[in-house]
């Protein structure tokens, strides 16, 4: 018997007719609730049975239970008490935080869309009694079949309310009135949505938005600002987005999404090229002692590669943990490059260092010296050497003759006089 969510199965004896329709009553006897409907009694087998029950949802699926502690919430709000309403929405944003792994598990269903909707409906309908306007932080609603990925855009949604709900109630029960400001990330080429709010519901209030993005972003990879300025920080070498002296009316929201691409991805090209070096490294061990701990290292990659992979395309995590995983990534991605190189190093005194290839591609092959011919070569060397300091000895002495013989005639130029006396003196003694 089919009664809403659920598929309810009785053996009957030989009393009843099939296919007959009959009343029944069903009791609870720990609530002592009371179930009543009418039924056709079938002839039908174990198996029959068991597929109607795969067919129907859990008993209690995991957006029931995101549904449940809205309500939860509703309650914690309608009572004002202040410790209650901060600890539901810590619950609320744990919940939302699993469900998207949790209805991959499940499989997408009509309920499970039909609830969602409902969890932002109710969601919003908390932030109006509030006197806030979250419209514009959802789209529209999900469709009768939604994939992952808009399941995960749709939490992500309900996430940035309950976070912006959170900050507000602390704010107010804080004795504080001041404009909050609230970043959450979204699905696609990554998203930040910057939410700011006045909680006062009776001034404006001007507010400064000052947002960093990752470390790994740079100028050429914004794709939209969507109305904000950006600025980098060279003190912590990160870019920022900013928005001064914004001014907020009495209890107004405004949304702002800085659209960036999806940089946090490892190429294909470079997986492939490890797993290839891999390869490589293993066949070089192969007949040597460190051949086993190449397969090890190899394996490790293997594996990494494979996991990374799954880990980028995994539509269920949020943007902030697909930031946190491509980080990590890289870490162990640098760790076994490092255990290659360290293991290509224990080769080396076995096969000798690597041939530059310049001297490997030479057609000449000089073989090493004699020690004779070394000798020999090094008394050439001497015998040049003298022979060349006597020829500069020579020409020397031949540039000093000729030096004299220029100061002499130039002496007797400049001075004709002094020359013929020292002559007639000398003729006389």
């Amino acid at each position: 018997v089919k009664s809403g969510l659920y598929v309810y199965t009785f053996e009957a004896d030989s009393r009843f007719t099939t296919n007959k329709a009959y009343t029944f009553i069903i009791s609870d006897h720990v609530t002592g609730g009371l179930i009543s409907g009418s039924g056709l009694v079938e002839s039908v087998s174990l198996t029959t049975i068991e597929g109607l029950v795969s067919q129907t949802p859990m008993l209690k699926s995991s957006v029931d239970e995101t549904l449940e502690a809205v309500r939860i919430l509703e309650t914690a709000i309608g009572s004002s008490d202040g410790t209650n309403i901060i600890l539901s929405l810590k619950s609320l944003e744990k919940s939302i935080e699993e469900l998207p792994a949790a209805i991959a598990k499940e499989g997408p269903s009509e309920i499970i869309t039909r609830r969602l909707n409902e969890v932002t409906e109710r969601l919003i309908a908390l932030g109006a009694e509030e006197g806030f306007d979250f419209s514009d932080l959802v789209e529209e609603a999900l469709g009768e079949s939604p994939t992952i990925k808009e399941i995960r855009s749709r939490t992500d949604s309900i996430q940035a309310i309950v976070q912006l709900l959170h900050m507000l109630f602390e704010a107010k029960f804080g004795g504080l009135d001041t404009p909050v400001v609230s970043t959450t990330l979204s699905p696609g080429s990554v998203r930040f949505r910057v939410v700011a709010a006045n909680p006062s519901k009776t001034k404006s209030q001007p507010v400064k938005v000052k947002v960093y993005l990752p470390k790994e972003v740079r100028l050429k990879d914004i794709i939209d600002l969507r109305g904000l300025d950006i600025e980098y920080d060279s003190e912590k070498s990160m870019y920022y987005v900013y928005k001064n002296d914004l001014m907020l009316g009495p209890s107004q929201v405004r949304v702002f999404e800085v659209e960036v691409e999806d940089i946090w991805l490892i190429p294909q090209e470079e997986l492939d090229e490890l797993r290839t070096r891999a390869d490589n490294m293993v066949e070089r061990f192969k007949d040597t002692q460190y051949y086993e701990q190449a397969r090890r290292i190899a394996g490790n990659i293997y594996v990494l590669t494979d996991e990374i992979v799954k880990s980028q395309s995994d539509e269920t995590v949020s943007r902030q943990k697909h930031i946190g995983i491509y980080r990590q990534n890289l870490k162990a991605i640098e760790k076994i490059k490092e255990d290659m190189t360290d293991l290509e190093k224990l080769l080396q005194p076995t096969v000798g260092p690597a041939t530059p290839e310049i001297i490997e591609k030479a057609k000449l092959k000089w073989d090493m010296p004699s020690k004779t011919t070394t000798w020999l070569i090094i008394l050439m060397i001497i015998v040049f050497l003298g022979l060349l300091t006597g020829i500069f000895f020579i020409v020397w002495q031949k540039q000093v003759r000729s030096s004299q013989e220029l100061l002499k005639a130039a002496k007797q130029s400049a001075f004709p006089e002094s020359e013929q006396r020292s002559t007639s003196n000398s003729e006389q003694k």
